[in-house]
């Protein structure tokens, strides 16, 4: 079982996952959808699920929210399974107001390779860092993108995979 938590409108691409959101109305669009608050424990079996892709959620969490969440995922996924997370990397910001980030578009935390690195390890993950940006601006990419652990949507993105 594979999972697309927080999809919102967008699942092009997943549309053999359990597409996960809370807004109920995505219900009409999408069949393999289920509506849920992706900040609460997952309705699924221990060890059941393959993969969870979270693209662009987690910074709308603070630090103790984003914990519970990765702690859950955690629990569901099956031995070796991987949370791919995607979300916006703070070094990328370093040059922007502080009045524009994290508070722009609802974000509440900032995550950077090492904040992420602590919430995925905290929660029992092995850290697989596949992509970020270092302080000098550069593009730093640890390992192709495999699409079977979700297609990424936002590419100048920190991408790090929790694997169980």
């Amino acid at each position: 079982m594979k999972i697309n938590l927080a999809c919102g409108h967008s699942i092009k691409g997943f549309e053999n996952w359990i597409n996960i959101d809370i807004k109920p109305e995505l219900a009409k669009e999408y069949k393999d959808f289920l509506c849920h608050d992706a900040s609460k424990p997952l309705p699924f079996p221990e060890d059941s699920v393959d993969v969870v892709f979270c693209e662009h959620f987690l910074e709308h969490l603070d630090m103790h929210e984003a914990a519970k969440v990765a702690r859950g995922i955690f629990r569901v996924l099956k031995d070796d399974g991987v949370f791919r997370v995607v979300v916006p990397d703070a070094i990328l910001r370093l040059n922007e107001p502080p009045e524009a980030f994290p508070e722009a578009h609802g974000h509440k935390t900032a995550w950077t390779y090492l904040s992420l690195k602590w919430l995925l390890k905290n929660a029992g993950f092995q850290v697989h860092l596949v992509k970020y940006w270092d302080a000098n601006g550069d593009l730093i990419e640890k390992d192709r993108i495999q699409d079977d652990y979700g297609k990424i949507r936002r590419p100048e993105s920190l991408i790090v995979d929790g694997i169980k």
